[in-house]
């Protein structure tokens, strides 16, 4: 493993990492206030990029009322006076959430899409899906998210159900008076860890950091991934850069493609990192492990763990998930 240049931001030094969470919606505290959490080619020739498999539904025998006939909403589990409602839109470049603080607009477009009908679709529709698209998140009535993507009468939740649905969301986004509206990474788009095994709009691309800012210092802190066993990667990191080495929790996963990494998104959903600062002193080691799962089954490449945006390790699996 090659060595690596940990940047040297002058005038303070991070003694934390913020904390991640899958949920683009602010949650009512138990006073009905609000609380953000921070922030995130050809379809089929990029539907293997990423193993896993996408299983079907069949909606007569799913969200059935008590084990009847009569089929609930789509979104009848949602807990608009718990959580604010979040809705997103991906132009194929750009993508840009609003936030719905108005718990009786929010029951008002809940009911709209709870009251259309749906049946159960063959998950291979989503080798054609459509961008522009839309999705939408809320939490359900146990504190859970709940992730709707949406394009052209296709209907994905985070449980990889899909649904044929002929649902109206520009009117609802043209419609909707945000108290909050703003552009995010492509990878916060909810469902974006299914989405980008069909399409690689759905993926971010690694661009190299400028090097404004790299101190001149020959510093030298070195992360080599080392084992990897049930989706769980052990990583080395060795100080030798002179100094105490500052670092976090949180870690992210990228995947060379065609010659170029990519961020890739997380499938599960409700991920988050404690918010703490762990201090490697000069001349010493840490092992660090990372649960891979989060980002789905893994399949035969060259990858990349990524600590603090800045501490790298390159590693590649085999066919069934070893350490090359």
């Amino acid at each position: 493993m090659g060595k690596i240049r940990i940047k040297i931001f002058l005038g303070a030094v991070c003694m934390g990492v913020a904390m991640f969470s899958a949920c683009g919606s602010p949650n009512r505290n138990a006073d009905g206030e609000y609380g953000k959490n921070n922030e995130a080619s050809s379809a089929k020739d990029f539907h293997d990029y990423q193993n896993g498999s996408m299983e079907g539904n069949d909606a007569g025998s799913q969200n059935q009322n008590g084990g009847g006939s009569a089929k609930t909403g789509l979104l009848s589990n949602a807990s608009p006076d718990t959580c604010a409602l979040a809705l997103y839109y991906f132009d194929g470049e750009t993508m840009t959430v609003k936030h719905l603080f108005d718990t009786d607009k929010e029951k008002e477009i809940l009911q709209q899409l709870n009251d259309l009908p749906y049946e159960g679709a063959d998950p291979e529709r989503l080798n054609d899906w459509q961008v522009p698209c839309y999705g939408l998140e809320i939490s359900d009535t146990e504190g859970m998210d709940l992730c709707v993507s949406y394009a052209d009468g296709l209907w994905l939740n985070q449980n990889r159900e899909v649904y044929a649905v002929a649902a109206d969301f520009n009117s609802i986004w043209e419609g909707m008076e945000a108290e909050d509206e703003d552009t995010r990474s492509v990878l916060a788009f909810p469902n974006a860890g299914i989405l980008c095994r069909y399409d690689r709009r759905f993926l971010e691309e690694s661009v190299p950091e400028d090097e404004d800012g790299i101190a001149a210092l020959p510093l030298v802190v070195n992360m080599t991934v080392t084992e990897i066993s049930n989706g769980v990667v052990t990583a080395v990191i060795d100080n030798q850069s002179g100094q105490e080495f500052m670092y976090g929790k949180d870690y992210s996963l990228r995947k060379k493609i065609d010659g170029k990494w990519y961020n890739l998104p997380f499938v599960e959903t409700n991920i988050g990192f404690d918010d703490v600062g762990i201090c490697l002193p000069d001349l010493e080691q840490h092992t660090v492990t990372c649960d891979l799962k989060v980002f789905g089954e893994l399949e035969e490449g060259e990858y990349m763990l990524v600590k603090d945006e800045g501490l790298e390790g390159e590693f590649s699996l085999d066919a069934e998930g070893n350490l090359k």
